[in-house]
């Protein structure tokens, strides 16, 4: 046989073999034959996607699922019962293309209805156009609205320290006395309902004060001074100015209500030393310095146990470039650490760490014993598609557990409790549920 018969003989072969292969189910199966090509591997890889998907929604069926809210927008909305949330008059800011003047339009109060999903506009406006604000509902007839700023057309904006009250009965807003510290950055801000019905708020800058609904007024929390018990500098080198609580230095804290009544208040530390906290109690009006957190953060989370243990987590302790202590200046990093205070033993204990490095997130307690912890951002200011993932902690087990996605990434939120297995979750771009 020529040499030639023998190459077309063997290329012969070499095909026959090559369509037997392409013929075998694994190949088949991954599109790896020249029928089909890459589209047939599309679709597994699309089927695997859809399969694994619904498998994940199962094994998190138990752990409750998020609803994002459509039709749900800016500013802060405050639940009023199980089925209503309020969200107060605001302004949407919009440039004049002609004047080049930034102007207000004013949005009327609306109710929004859970069974319904759709909003109620009520046709009333605050005394004073605002947005960025905070809400804080009182009890069962009102509505405490403070802080955040206003900007008349071609005038700059004015951060507000004009309070209100909104009159759910007689569907009415009235003005009440001032705060005495402007909340310009309600984001940062912190609020815990006291027993008596008072209202302690934390300001960014770390200043503290009180609104009694009795006296519609507010009053400032325990014995103001200038300056912090260590230099602390602006960025042009003079000494800041500082809060009323002499203790520590609070920058972002992060407050929770103990059972007795009084207020745990984790503080912020830069210095690379583990932060501060003290325990402010609003019989004496007092603050008191207790045992230094086993992390230096900031903007961590706060959440008080069934068993009045205080559970801390996530953070950051990066460092802002306009802040020097002692003159030294720190990498940023991330915090996902978590940690419980025992105020009977006033002690710390390591529960090890978050599944999701997070900060300016929020936290809260369940029903059912354990602890929500959803969104925040990797370093200040910023969102992160990855924070999506929200956690539960079973105080029982000291474990934290990852579950299903929020459908929406936030930062520097507000959150709060709708009914036994509902929680509402509330930013300025987008409403969500979490129903356990």
């Amino acid at each position: 046989m020529s040499d030639e018969n023998k190459n077309v003989e063997n290329n012969q072969e070499e095909n026959q073999n090559r369509e037997e292969c392409n013929k075998k189910w694994w190949r088949k199966l991954l599109g790896l034959n020249k029928t089909y090509g890459l589209y047939k591997l599309n679709v597994v890889i699309v089927i695997s996607i859809f399969i694994f998907t619904v498998f994940q929604n199962i094994c998190y069926a138990n752990d409750g699922k998020f609803e994002y809210l459509k039709g749900s927008y800016g500013q802060t909305a405050v639940v009023l019962n199980e089925n209503e949330i309020f969200l107060p008059s605001y302004y949407k800011e919009v440039l004049d293309s002609k004047t080049g003047l930034h102007d207000q339009i004013p949005i009327p109060a609306q109710i929004y209805n859970l069974k319904e999903k759709k909003f109620k506009p009520l046709n009333i406006f605050m005394n004073i156009h605002r947005h960025m604000y905070l809400a804080v509902k009182l009890n069962d007839n009102e509505v405490l609205i403070f802080g955040g700023e206003t900007r008349p057309k071609g005038k700059a904006a004015r951060s507000l320290r004009e309070a209100e009250i909104y009159d759910i009965k007689n569907n009415t807003f009235k003005l009440v006395g001032d705060t005495n510290y402007k909340y310009y950055d309600t984001v940062y801000t912190n609020v815990v309902k006291l027993k008596d019905g008072r209202i302690f708020i934390s300001t960014a800058a770390g200043n503290f004060e009180i609104y009694d609904p009795k006296t519609m007024k507010f009053y400032k929390a325990g014995e103001e001074i200038k300056y912090y018990k260590k230099d602390f500098f602006d960025n042009k080198g003079k000494k800041e100015k500082i809060r009323n609580s002499k203790n520590i230095y609070n920058f972002k804290v992060a407050m929770t209500l103990l059972h007795d009544g009084r207020v745990y208040i984790a503080g912020a530390n830069y210095d690379g030393e583990p932060g501060n906290a003290e325990i402010y109690d609003p019989e004496t009006n007092t603050f008191t310095q207790v045992a230094d957190q086993l992390y230096p953060r900031f903007c961590r989370s706060a959440v008080t146990l069934p068993d009045g243990r205080v559970l801390l987590t996530g953070g950051t302790n990066v460092y802002y470039s306009y802040i020097l202590i002692g003159k030294k200046k720190f990498k940023p990093s991330e915090a996902g650490n978590a940690e419980i205070y025992d105020p009977k033993t006033n002690t710390y204990t390591s529960v090890g760490s978050l599944n999701v490095k997070r900060c300016y997130h929020s936290s809260i307690l369940l029903s059912n014993g354990k602890v929500l912890i959803v969104n925040g951002g990797k370093g200040p200011g910023a969102t992160d598609r990855e924070t999506r993932k929200a956690e539960l902690f079973d105080p029982k087990t000291n474990k934290f557990k990852l579950i299903s996605s929020t459908k929406l990434e936030r930062y520097a939120f507000n959150i709060e409790k709708i009914s036994d297995n509902k929680v509402f979750i509330n930013s300025y771009n987008g409403w969500e549920i979490y129903e356990y």
